[in-house]
């Protein structure tokens, strides 16, 4: 089920965006071009009622637009807080029907109205998705032949069609905010900081799309990710097709190391990259909302799990040289111990931190606050004991403005690392793991804290060993360190 709503003012000029915005809406779920004329008709002739009936008033009432896919049916819900309107005022307008006239005509719709009291009153349409008027609908989810599909590599001139695929099955709610932007879109392509594979079906409406995106230049670094699908095409095998050229160009293409960052709701992912030797790295508990990540029923490869309002994210790497981070890294005992094993398939050897190995008196940091996300990222790049107050102060302000999900990154070529971990635990961060330091060849840890929401460990998915292994102690940590 999918909801969303505007709210306007009763002005004209409002009426042909919110018309654009119903059909819109109307078109992503496959409705009809009958049931879309209806809706057009219906919708314009309450909306122009409404306006017209407050447009000389001193009070203003808003109008809202609801709209939302439940079951095999579009319900919209036209809700007027200005000048009341009542049934026997729905009079045609010029060249408009009635739209008690234009619902007895149709079999697919039903109409009501409701007086709402102090809330205004509401028309209330709901229109039928699997029937007459239909071209076909997302509730038959219907796959696409991949034979009639073709791959190729995206142009900058794709730029806009790619950020129209994503607002189509994202609306305006994925992670990486770029993609709404075809101009920027385009400099990546065109700049080859972007590679791109796009899938076409045959009248060339694009139905998918995959990327490589350039993190650093020297080393050369990458990551795999936005991988995309129009759900029409359910589970015809598109998106492992997309995910395979992606996988062959990552192996032509010279770089230290490829990153993945796995949305853990499912395994699928992970278990076609495992082929390639990747490593696990670190296991970002519910870092991100659930309305961003990629949901198994629009690729079209099973359920989502339940009991979760934040999705983890599992951090990978494909070392594409032997030693992408060197071969010595100095660690306290508690991390090295319960983390190491880690480091072993990058050909890393650990050695213990000096018992007394302080951190540094200063210290600075930068700070990354991810409203969509609510989620606050430290960047510890000159870790220190004045710094590290600093953070806890600056947390402790965040926590109230509903910010879920911190980090702090810290590179492990300081002194102090165990230091920091011990202070951090008492304030509720546990470990996530390692990571590639801002995409370079120094080596770096993340700790996370997480406030209370709806986190379903059982639901997380690993393919390897590893992973698996990692979870267990990210997860005892967690519940070892939590205070809240």
């Amino acid at each position: 089920m999918s909801r969303t709503e505007i709210t306007i003012p009763p002005e004209r000029g409002m009426l042909d965006p919110v018309i654009r915005f119903v059909l819109n809406y109307a078109k992503k779920i496959k409705l009809g071009p009958l049931k879309q004329e209806y809706l057009k008709n219906t919708c314009s002739t309450v909306l122009e009622l409404a306006i017209l009936r407050s447009e000389n008033l001193r009070l203003k009432g808003k109008i809202k637009v609801l709209l939302e896919k439940s079951d095999n049916r579009l319900l919209i819900e036209i809700l007027n807080k200005g000048c009341p309107l009542f049934p026997d005022e729905f009079f045609p307008l010029p060249e408009k029907p009635s739209i008690f006239e234009l619902q007895s005509k149709m079999d697919f719709c039903s109409l009501d109205f409701h007086n709402n009291g102090r809330e205004g009153q509401s028309v209330k349409i709901s229109v039928q998705l699997d029937g007459p008027g239909d071209a076909g609908s997302m509730q038959k989810n219907e796959p696409v032949a991949t034979g009639e599909i073709t791959l190729r590599r995206a142009a900058g001139e794709d730029a806009s069609r790619i950020s129209s695929l994503f607002y189509q099955v994202y609306e305006y709610r994925y992670i990486n905010e770029y993609v709404y932007f075809p101009d920027k879109l385009r400099s990546m392509i065109e700049q080859e900081k972007l590679v791109s594979v796009i899938a076409e079906s045959a009248s060339g409406e694009l139905m998918g799309h995959v990327g490589l995106v350039k993190r650093n230049d020297s080393p050369p670094v990458y990551e795999a990710g936005l991988g995309i699908v129009d759900p029409v095409c359910g589970s015809s095998g598109l998106f492992g097709r997309l995910f395979g050229s992606i996988i062959e160009i990552i192996k032509t293409t010279p770089m230290q190391y490829c990153v993945y960052d796995f949305v853990t709701n499912h395994d699928y992912s992970q278990r076609r990259v495992a082929r390639f030797g990747y490593c696990d790295m670190a296991l970002f508990i519910g870092n991100q909302v659930a309305d961003t990540q990629a949901r198994l029923e629009l690729i079209g490869i099973g359920a989502d799990p339940k009991d979760m309002d934040r999705y983890s994210l599992l951090l990978a790497i494909e070392p594409h040289v032997p030693r992408p981070f060197g071969k010595t890294v100095v660690l306290p005992v508690n991390l090295g111990e319960a983390c190491g094993f880690l480091l072993k398939p990058l050909n890393i050897n650990w050695l213990p931190e000096p018992r007394f190995y302080p951190l540094p008196p200063a210290g600075d940091f930068r700070l990354d606050v991810q409203k969509e996300q609510k989620t606050a990222i430290f960047d510890f790049h000159q870790p220190g004991k004045q710094a590290l107050d600093r953070v806890i102060e600056k947390w402790r302000q965040l926590l109230p403005e509903n910010i879920q999900y911190f980090a702090i990154d810290v590179p492990v070529d300081f002194s102090g690392l165990g230091q920091l971990y011990d202070a951090l635990s008492k304030h509720g961060f546990f470990m996530a793991g390692f990571l590639p330091y801002n995409y370079s060849d120094r080596l770096g840890f993340r700790f996370q804290f997480l406030a209370p929401s709806k986190v379903n460990f059982d639901g997380i998915k690993l393919f390897s060993e590893n992973g698996r292994r990692l979870l267990r102690i990210v997860r005892d940590n967690y519940q070892r360190n939590r205070v809240i």
